[in-house]
C-alpha cells in the first residue's frame, strides 16, 4: 500500500520544471496569446453583429442597390399603357436566380447577399396592382398586391408608390425578424410607374439559430484550429523570449553564489539598459563595496588585535622582565658582599622569568586561529576548557542549555571573550574552580564565567590591562551587553549576552 506522503512528493517532482521562471514566462506568453486571439474573435463577432445585423447597413445597402440597378431595368417594362407581365416575370426570375446586372458581364447575387432562398420579390404598378412575383403564390396578377404574410400594404411599399426616394423610409424590420424593402420605379421627371418589392429574413442576435450558425461556422474552427496554432506559436516565442531572461538571471545567481562563499572578484558583464541590466551593475558595485568593507574590517580587526597584544605584553611580560632585570642587577651588586642575599635575588628573578614565560604561553595560545569551521561553538569551548584546565591546574565545569547555532561572527566573539576571561582567571584570580555556562535563548545567547578567586575592585580595574575592555568592545560591537561583578576575596562573575541576529 502506498503511503499518502509519497503522493505530494511525486506531484512536486512532476511539476518542478514548470515552477521555473522560464516555464512560467513561456506559459504566461502562451496564455496571453490565446486570450488575445479570443478577445479579437469576440470583437470581430460583435462587429459583424453590429454592422451587419444590429445596424441598418444591410437593408439600406439593398435599397440603394435596388434603386441604382433594379428600378432602371424595370422602367422600360412598366413605361407603357399595358405592362407586359410575362416580361416582368422573366426579369424577376432572372434577378432572383442570377442577381442584379451591374455591368454586361457582372451580376450581384442580391438574394444570397440578403439572406438566402427565404427572400420574396414582387413588381407592382403605380396603383399597387401585382404584375410579377417570386414565389408566384403571393397574389393574383392584376389585383391589388397585399403580401400574404403581412396582411396589409407595408409602409415601405406605400412610400415607394408615392415617389419616396429616401432609403431610410423604404425599409423596415418586422417583429418576426424580416426586412421589408421597396423602391419606386421613376422616370426622369419623377413620375411613378410602379415599385419593386423585396423581403429578406435576418435572424436577430437573440435567436438561437443565429448563435448556432455563428458558433458552427466561426467560433468552433477558431477554437480548434486557430487557437491551437496560436498556442503552439505562443509557446515557441515565449520560450525564446524567456530563454534570454533566464540566462541573465542564472549568471546573476552564479555570481551571488560566489559572493556568498566570499569570492567578491566574480562579476556579471551586462551592457543592457533595462531593469535587469541596472540590477546587474548595482550588484557588481555592491560586491566591490563589500569586498572593500571586508578588507577594511580585517585591517581594523588586525590593528585592534595588535593593540590588545601590545597592551598585554606591556602590562604583564614587559613589567615582569623589567622586574627580573632589576632583581638580577641587585644580585650582581650583592654577589661579592653578601652571596646568600644575591642567591635569594637570583631565585626571585627566576620566579619572575617563569611568570613571564607563563604569560607568553597564554598570549601565544590566544593567537592561535579559532577552529570553529565544521564544528559547533560548544565543541570548541569544551576543547578550550579542557586544555586550559590542564595547563593551569584549575577545575572547570561547563553547563549548556538550549544549544543551537548562531552566526559565525557571534560564535567567534563569544569564543574570544571566553579565551580572554580564562586568561584573566589564570593570571590574576588565584582561583581553584571555574564554572562556565552557555545559555541559548530565542533571540540571544548568554555566556557566563564565574571563579572562586581573590576578586578585585571593578572601579580600580578600569583602564588597567586585564582584558576587560577588549571583551566589552567585542560584545558591544555586536549589539550585546557585557557585565562584570567582582568582590575581593569572593571571586568574579563575567556575563556576556549577544543577540543571535546581529545587524
Amino acid at each position: 500500500m502506498q503511503h499518502p506522503d509519497t503522493k505530494p512528493g511525486f506531484f512536486s517532482k512532476l511539476t518542478a520544471p514548470f515552477r521555473r521562471l522560464a516555464w512560467k514566462l513561456t506559459l504566461s506568453y502562451t496564455l496571453v496569446t490565446v486570450a488575445t486571439l479570443l478577445v479579437v474573435e469576440l470583437v470581430m463577432l460583435g462587429s459583424i453583429w453590429y454592422f451587419v445585423l444590429a445596424s441598418s447597413t444591410v437593408p439600406r445597402q439593398i435599397v440603394e442597390m435596388l434603386q441604382e440597378y433594379a428600378a432602371p431595368k424595370v422602367l422600360p417594362l412598366l413605361n407603357s399603357e399595358s405592362p407586359d407581365s410575362k416580361a416582368l416575370q422573366s426579369w424577376l426570375e432572372l434577378f432572383y436566380t442570377r442577381g442584379l446586372e451591374i455591368s454586361p458581364d457582372t451580376a450581384l447575387p442580391i438574394t444570397a447577399y440578403a439572406g438566402g432562398s427565404g427572400s420574396e420579390a414582387a413588381i407592382v404598378d403605380a396603383e399597387g396592382r401585382l404584375l410579377a412575383a417570386i414565389p408566384n403564390d403571393q397574389g393574383t396578377v392584376g389585383e391589388r398586391f397585399m403580401p400574404p404574410r403581412l396582411g396589409d400594404v407595408p409602409a415601405p411599399l406605400a412610400a415607394a408608390l408615392t415617389g419616396e426616394t429616401d432609403p431610410a423610409r423604404l425599409y423596415l424590420a418586422t417583429p418576426d425578424n424580416w426586412y421589408v424593402m421597396a423602391v419606386p420605379v421613376l422616370d426622369a421627371e419623377g413620375k411613378v410607374y410602379g415599385a419593386v418589392y423585396f423581403t429578406s429574413l435576418y435572424p436577430a442576435l437573440s435567436g438561437t439559430g443565429y448563435f448556432t450558425s455563428i458558433i458552427q461556422s466561426f467560433m468552433l474552427p477558431s477554437l480548434t484550429i486557430v487557437t491551437i496554432a496560436a498556442a503552439i506559436l505562443g509557446t515557441l516565442f515565449g520560450f525564446l523570449t524567456a530563454r534570454g531572461l533566464t540566462r541573465r538571471l542564472q549568471a546573476l545567481a552564479r555570481a551571488a553564489d560566489a559572493w556568498g562563499q566570499g569570492d567578491f572578484s566574480a562579476s556579471v558583464d551586462s551592457a543592457a539598459t533595462d531593469e535587469i541590466g541596472q540590477l546587474t551593475r548595482q550588484l557588481n558595485q555592491m560586491a566591490e563595496q563589500l569586498r572593500d568593507l571586508l578588507e577594511a574590517r580585517q585591517q581594523l580587526a588586525a590593528a585592534e588585535e595588535r593593540n590588545r597584544l601590545a597592551r598585554d605584553l606591556h602590562d604583564s611580560v614587559k613589567q615582569q622582565v623589567f622586574a627580573a632585570t632589576m632583581t638580577l642587577g641587585a644580585a650582581e651588586a650583592l654577589w661579592e658582599r653578601d652571596p646568600e642575599a644575591a642567591r635569594q635575588k637570583i631565585v626571585e628573578a627566576r620566579a619572575l622569568v617563569q611568570a613571564s614565560q607563563k604569560e607568553l604561553k597564554h598570549l601565544i595560545y590566544e593567537l592561535r586561529p579559532i577552529a570553529l569551521e565544521g564544528r559547533s561553538l560548544t565543541d570548541a569551548i569544551r576543547e578550550q576548557i579542557d586544555e586550559w584546565s590542564r595547563q593551569n591546574a584549575i577545575a572547570a565545569v561547563f553547563h549548556i542549555k538550549g544549544e543551537q547555532h548562531g552566526s559565525l561572527s557571534v560564535e567567534q566573539a563569544l569564543f574570544r571573550v571566553l579565551q580572554e576571561a580564562l586568561a584573566n582567571v589564570g593570571r590574576h584570580s588565584e582561583a581553584k574552580n571555574v564554572t562556565l555556562s552557555l545559555i541559548w535563548g530565542t533571540d540571544a545567547v548568554t555566556l557566563t564565567v564565574a571563579d572562586d578567586g581573590c576578586g578585585f575592585d571593578c572601579a580600580a580595574a578600569q583602564g588597567r590591562g586585564m582584558g576587560l575592555q577588549n571583551m566589552r568592545e567585542r560584545v558591544e560591537a555586536l549589539g550585546g551587553t557585557f557585565r562584570v561583578e567582582s568582590t575581593q576575596g569572593k571571586g568574579t562573575l563575567i556575563t556576556a549576552r549577544v543577540p543571535l541576529h546581529t545587524v
